[in-house]
Protein backbone atom coordinates (compact mmCIF):
# COMPACT_ATOMS: atom_id res chain seq x y z
CA UNK A 1 0.00 0.00 0.00
CA UNK A 2 1.26 3.71 -0.95
CA UNK A 3 2.28 5.60 1.44
CA UNK A 4 0.01 9.13 2.08
CA UNK A 5 2.83 10.87 1.24
CA UNK A 6 2.78 8.89 -2.48
CA UNK A 7 -0.90 9.41 -2.58
CA UNK A 8 -0.74 13.26 -1.89
CA UNK A 9 2.42 13.41 -4.62
CA UNK A 10 0.62 12.57 -7.11
CA UNK A 11 -2.79 13.72 -6.39
CA UNK A 12 -3.24 17.04 -8.11
CA UNK A 13 -5.94 16.07 -10.58
CA UNK A 14 -9.27 15.83 -8.07
CA UNK A 15 -10.67 19.20 -8.73
CA UNK A 16 -14.12 19.02 -9.79
CA UNK A 17 -14.83 15.86 -8.72
CA UNK A 18 -17.13 14.99 -5.62
CA UNK A 19 -16.54 12.04 -3.53
CA UNK A 20 -19.56 10.74 -1.50
CA UNK A 21 -19.29 8.05 1.00
CA UNK A 22 -21.81 6.00 3.44
CA UNK A 23 -21.08 6.03 6.61
CA UNK A 24 -22.25 2.97 8.86
CA UNK A 25 -20.73 -0.82 6.98
CA UNK A 26 -18.39 1.58 4.64
CA UNK A 27 -16.59 4.58 6.16
CA UNK A 28 -16.90 2.59 9.85
CA UNK A 29 -15.27 -0.77 10.43
CA UNK A 30 -16.90 -3.31 12.26
CA UNK A 31 -16.18 -1.01 15.52
CA UNK A 32 -17.67 1.89 14.48
CA UNK A 33 -14.32 3.94 14.02
CA UNK A 34 -12.56 5.66 11.32
CA UNK A 35 -9.37 4.41 10.39
CA UNK A 36 -6.83 6.53 10.00
CA UNK A 37 -5.96 5.17 6.36
CA UNK A 38 -9.29 6.89 5.50
CA UNK A 39 -8.76 10.14 7.74
CA UNK A 40 -5.64 10.71 5.63
CA UNK A 41 -6.81 9.32 2.61
CA UNK A 42 -9.95 12.06 2.65
CA UNK A 43 -7.49 14.66 3.66
CA UNK A 44 -5.59 13.88 0.68
CA UNK A 45 -8.55 13.66 -1.75
CA UNK A 46 -9.41 17.28 -0.26
CA UNK A 47 -6.09 18.96 -0.89
CA UNK A 48 -5.94 17.84 -4.64
CA UNK A 49 -8.65 19.95 -4.83
CA UNK A 50 -11.79 17.35 -4.63
CA UNK A 51 -14.79 17.73 -2.44
CA UNK A 52 -15.79 15.04 -0.13
CA UNK A 53 -19.35 14.40 2.06
CA UNK A 54 -20.99 11.52 3.31
CA UNK A 55 -24.13 10.12 2.49
CA UNK A 56 -25.76 8.65 5.92
CA UNK A 57 -29.40 7.38 6.60
CA UNK A 58 -28.26 9.36 10.36
CA UNK A 59 -29.49 12.59 10.97
CA UNK A 60 -27.17 15.91 11.86
CA UNK A 61 -26.87 14.32 16.21
CA UNK A 62 -25.67 10.59 15.75
CA UNK A 63 -23.33 12.47 12.12
CA UNK A 64 -21.81 15.24 14.94
CA UNK A 65 -19.41 13.28 16.37
CA UNK A 66 -18.19 12.27 13.30
CA UNK A 67 -17.69 15.34 11.72
CA UNK A 68 -15.22 16.39 13.90
CA UNK A 69 -12.50 13.59 13.31
CA UNK A 70 -12.77 13.57 8.83
CA UNK A 71 -12.35 16.82 6.66
CA UNK A 72 -15.50 17.75 4.74
CA UNK A 73 -15.94 20.53 2.14
CA UNK A 74 -19.48 19.56 0.90
CA UNK A 75 -22.82 19.58 2.52
CA UNK A 76 -23.87 16.29 3.91
CA UNK A 77 -26.95 14.06 2.64
CA UNK A 78 -28.52 12.74 5.52
CA UNK A 79 -31.64 11.07 6.45
CA UNK A 80 -31.12 9.33 3.10
CA UNK A 81 -31.75 12.54 1.16
CA UNK A 82 -34.82 13.82 2.95
CA UNK A 83 -32.28 16.38 4.33
CA UNK A 84 -28.92 17.96 2.67
CA UNK A 85 -27.12 19.62 5.52
CA UNK A 86 -24.21 21.99 5.50
CA UNK A 87 -22.47 21.64 8.37
CA UNK A 88 -20.03 24.62 8.12
CA UNK A 89 -23.16 26.92 8.40
CA UNK A 90 -25.41 25.28 10.03
CA UNK A 91 -28.13 24.87 7.42
CA UNK A 92 -30.38 22.89 5.32
CA UNK A 93 -29.81 23.59 1.91
CA UNK A 94 -32.82 21.24 0.75
CA UNK A 95 -35.41 19.47 2.80
CA UNK A 96 -38.00 16.71 1.73
CA UNK A 97 -40.73 15.52 4.61
CA UNK A 98 -43.71 13.63 4.36
CA UNK A 99 -47.47 14.79 4.46
CA UNK A 100 -49.98 13.35 6.76
CA UNK A 101 -50.82 10.51 4.01
CA UNK A 102 -48.01 8.49 5.99
CA UNK A 103 -50.12 8.45 9.39
CA UNK A 104 -52.74 5.80 8.51
CA UNK A 105 -49.94 3.13 7.10
CA UNK A 106 -47.76 3.60 10.57
CA UNK A 107 -51.23 2.91 12.08
CA UNK A 108 -52.53 -0.12 10.70
CA UNK A 109 -48.47 -1.49 11.35
CA UNK A 110 -48.81 -0.67 14.69
CA UNK A 111 -52.20 -2.29 15.23
CA UNK A 112 -51.08 -5.30 12.74
CA UNK A 113 -47.80 -6.27 14.05
CA UNK A 114 -47.34 -5.68 17.95
CA UNK A 115 -43.89 -6.31 18.34
CA UNK A 116 -42.81 -3.97 15.62
CA UNK A 117 -40.66 -0.92 16.95
CA UNK A 118 -41.47 2.79 14.63
CA UNK A 119 -39.21 5.49 15.07
CA UNK A 120 -40.64 8.61 13.69
CA UNK A 121 -37.24 10.99 12.64
CA UNK A 122 -37.56 14.49 13.28
CA UNK A 123 -34.79 17.44 12.24
CA UNK A 124 -32.61 16.30 15.93
CA UNK A 125 -34.79 14.04 17.52
CA UNK A 126 -36.91 10.66 17.58
CA UNK A 127 -40.13 9.55 17.96
CA UNK A 128 -40.60 5.83 18.97
CA UNK A 129 -44.26 5.13 18.30
CA UNK A 130 -43.51 1.82 19.54
CA UNK A 131 -40.44 0.14 20.97
CA UNK A 132 -38.23 -3.16 20.46
CA UNK A 133 -35.05 -4.30 21.45
CA UNK A 134 -34.02 -3.11 17.89
CA UNK A 135 -35.11 0.50 18.66
CA UNK A 136 -33.22 0.38 21.79
CA UNK A 137 -30.14 -0.61 20.24
CA UNK A 138 -30.47 1.85 17.53
CA UNK A 139 -30.50 4.98 20.18
CA UNK A 140 -27.98 3.39 21.83
CA UNK A 141 -25.54 2.54 19.21
CA UNK A 142 -26.26 6.30 16.85
CA UNK A 143 -26.81 8.84 20.40
CA UNK A 144 -29.98 10.37 19.38
CA UNK A 145 -32.00 12.00 21.35
CA UNK A 146 -36.15 9.94 21.91
CA UNK A 147 -39.70 10.49 23.12
CA UNK A 148 -42.43 7.55 23.63
CA UNK A 149 -45.76 8.68 21.67
CA UNK A 150 -48.99 6.92 22.31
CA UNK A 151 -50.78 8.58 19.28
CA UNK A 152 -49.70 9.95 15.86
CA UNK A 153 -50.03 13.80 15.11
CA UNK A 154 -47.55 15.73 12.97
CA UNK A 155 -46.82 18.97 14.55
CA UNK A 156 -43.26 18.79 13.33
CA UNK A 157 -41.87 17.91 9.93
CA UNK A 158 -40.66 13.85 9.76
CA UNK A 159 -38.05 13.16 7.54
CA UNK A 160 -37.47 9.55 8.11
CA UNK A 161 -38.99 6.39 9.55
CA UNK A 162 -38.19 3.14 10.53
CA UNK A 163 -39.29 0.11 11.01
CA UNK A 164 -37.29 -1.90 13.44
CA UNK A 165 -37.59 -5.89 13.72
CA UNK A 166 -35.85 -9.43 12.89
CA UNK A 167 -34.70 -9.51 9.16
CA UNK A 168 -37.19 -12.15 8.39
CA UNK A 169 -40.63 -10.48 9.95
CA UNK A 170 -39.32 -7.02 8.16
CA UNK A 171 -39.27 -8.80 5.39
CA UNK A 172 -42.54 -10.13 5.25
CA UNK A 173 -43.94 -6.88 6.33
CA UNK A 174 -41.85 -5.54 2.84
CA UNK A 175 -44.16 -7.64 1.27
CA UNK A 176 -47.55 -7.23 2.73
CA UNK A 177 -47.25 -3.48 2.85
CA UNK A 178 -45.38 -3.08 -0.67
CA UNK A 179 -49.03 -1.17 -2.34
CA UNK A 180 -49.45 0.75 0.66
CA UNK A 181 -45.72 2.41 0.98
CA UNK A 182 -45.78 2.79 -3.28
CA UNK A 183 -45.38 6.18 -2.45
CA UNK A 184 -42.35 6.41 -0.92
CA UNK A 185 -38.97 4.82 -0.92
CA UNK A 186 -38.11 1.94 1.12
CA UNK A 187 -35.17 -0.02 1.31
CA UNK A 188 -33.34 -1.74 4.18
CA UNK A 189 -30.29 0.61 5.81
CA UNK A 190 -29.73 -2.27 7.78
CA UNK A 191 -30.65 -6.16 8.09
CA UNK A 192 -33.07 -4.87 11.43
CA UNK A 193 -33.60 -1.70 9.74
CA UNK A 194 -36.02 -0.85 7.03
CA UNK A 195 -35.94 2.58 6.11
CA UNK A 196 -38.64 4.75 4.85
CA UNK A 197 -38.73 8.31 3.34
CA UNK A 198 -40.45 10.95 1.26
CA UNK A 199 -40.45 10.13 -2.88
CA UNK A 200 -37.99 12.64 -3.46
CA UNK A 201 -35.83 11.90 -1.00
CA UNK A 202 -32.95 9.48 -1.70
CA UNK A 203 -29.05 9.32 -1.67
CA UNK A 204 -28.98 9.13 -5.23
CA UNK A 205 -31.69 11.71 -5.70
CA UNK A 206 -29.74 13.75 -3.50
CA UNK A 207 -26.49 13.33 -4.93
CA UNK A 208 -27.85 14.72 -8.24
CA UNK A 209 -29.27 17.92 -6.22
CA UNK A 210 -25.85 18.37 -4.62
CA UNK A 211 -23.76 18.00 -8.18
CA UNK A 212 -26.15 20.67 -9.31
CA UNK A 213 -25.84 22.76 -6.51
CA UNK A 214 -21.77 22.81 -6.45
CA UNK A 215 -22.04 22.56 -10.23
CA UNK A 216 -20.58 19.44 -10.44
CA UNK A 217 -20.62 17.20 -13.53
CA UNK A 218 -22.17 14.00 -13.16
CA UNK A 219 -19.37 11.87 -14.61
CA UNK A 220 -17.21 13.57 -11.90
CA UNK A 221 -19.10 11.92 -8.86
CA UNK A 222 -18.37 9.01 -7.01
CA UNK A 223 -19.96 7.42 -4.83
CA UNK A 224 -19.25 3.99 -2.31
CA UNK A 225 -21.54 2.30 -0.25
CA UNK A 226 -23.02 -1.08 1.48
CA UNK A 227 -26.69 -1.59 1.42
CA UNK A 228 -29.88 -1.05 -0.18
CA UNK A 229 -30.49 2.46 0.28
CA UNK A 230 -26.92 2.93 -1.44
CA UNK A 231 -27.55 1.42 -4.83
CA UNK A 232 -29.72 4.73 -6.66
CA UNK A 233 -26.56 6.53 -5.14
CA UNK A 234 -24.44 3.67 -6.84
CA UNK A 235 -26.15 3.96 -10.16
CA UNK A 236 -26.17 7.62 -10.36
CA UNK A 237 -22.52 8.47 -9.99
CA UNK A 238 -20.31 9.12 -12.61
CA UNK A 239 -18.18 5.96 -10.81
CA UNK A 240 -20.09 3.94 -8.28
CA UNK A 241 -18.30 1.72 -5.85
CA UNK A 242 -19.52 -0.85 -3.61
CA UNK A 243 -17.34 -2.22 -0.34
CA UNK A 244 -16.02 -5.78 -0.73
CA UNK A 245 -19.37 -6.31 2.56
CA UNK A 246 -21.89 -5.05 0.02
CA UNK A 247 -25.53 -6.70 -0.27
CA UNK A 248 -25.05 -8.69 -3.51
CA UNK A 249 -27.47 -6.64 -5.23
CA UNK A 250 -25.27 -3.22 -4.43
CA UNK A 251 -22.03 -5.48 -5.97
CA UNK A 252 -24.47 -6.16 -9.13
CA UNK A 253 -25.12 -2.25 -9.20
CA UNK A 254 -21.40 -1.05 -9.08
CA UNK A 255 -19.43 -0.01 -11.78
CA UNK A 256 -16.15 -1.63 -9.20
CA UNK A 257 -15.83 -3.51 -5.60
CA UNK A 258 -13.25 -2.09 -3.64
CA UNK A 259 -11.80 -3.20 -0.18
CA UNK A 260 -14.47 -3.69 2.57
CA UNK A 261 -15.08 -1.53 5.77
CA UNK A 262 -12.55 -3.22 7.51
CA UNK A 263 -9.87 -2.64 5.47
CA UNK A 264 -9.78 1.43 4.45
CA UNK A 265 -12.31 0.80 1.93
CA UNK A 266 -11.83 5.06 1.09
CA UNK A 267 -8.26 4.56 0.83
CA UNK A 268 -8.69 1.83 -1.67
CA UNK A 269 -10.92 4.37 -3.56
CA UNK A 270 -8.73 7.36 -3.18
CA UNK A 271 -5.62 5.50 -4.33
CA UNK A 272 -7.87 3.95 -7.41
CA UNK A 273 -8.52 7.51 -8.12
CA UNK A 274 -5.21 8.55 -7.91
CA UNK A 275 -4.24 6.49 -10.26
CA UNK A 276 -6.74 7.18 -12.83
CA UNK A 277 -6.13 10.80 -12.86
CA UNK A 278 -1.81 10.79 -12.32
CA UNK A 279 -1.65 11.53 -16.06
CA UNK A 280 -4.27 14.11 -16.31
CA UNK A 281 -2.79 17.60 -15.41
CA UNK A 282 -5.95 19.44 -16.21
CA UNK A 283 -9.69 18.60 -15.18
CA UNK A 284 -11.05 16.40 -17.63
CA UNK A 285 -13.61 17.30 -20.07
CA UNK A 286 -17.26 15.34 -19.82
CA UNK A 287 -16.53 13.77 -23.25
CA UNK A 288 -13.01 12.00 -21.55
CA UNK A 289 -14.81 10.81 -18.65
CA UNK A 290 -16.18 6.98 -19.03
CA UNK A 291 -12.81 6.60 -20.47
CA UNK A 292 -10.64 8.20 -17.74
CA UNK A 293 -12.03 6.67 -15.16
CA UNK A 294 -12.16 3.32 -16.76
CA UNK A 295 -15.44 2.93 -17.71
Amino acid sequence: MDSIQDVQARSRSFQGYLLVSDLDGTLLDTGHNISEQNINAIYAFIQGGGRFTLATGRGRISVWPYLSKIPINAPCILYNGALIYDSVNGTFVKRYCFDAEIIPILELLHEQYPGLGIEIFLEDSVLFYSENLWTKFHQERDGFSSEIIDSLRMSQAWYKIVLTWDPAQLQTIEQAFRHQLSGYNFNFSEPHFLDITPLQASKGHALHDLAQLMKIQPELTIAIGDNYNDIDMIRKAGKGFAVANACPEVKQAADAICKSNDQHALWDVVTRLVNWTKKIENPVSSSDTAEHLGL
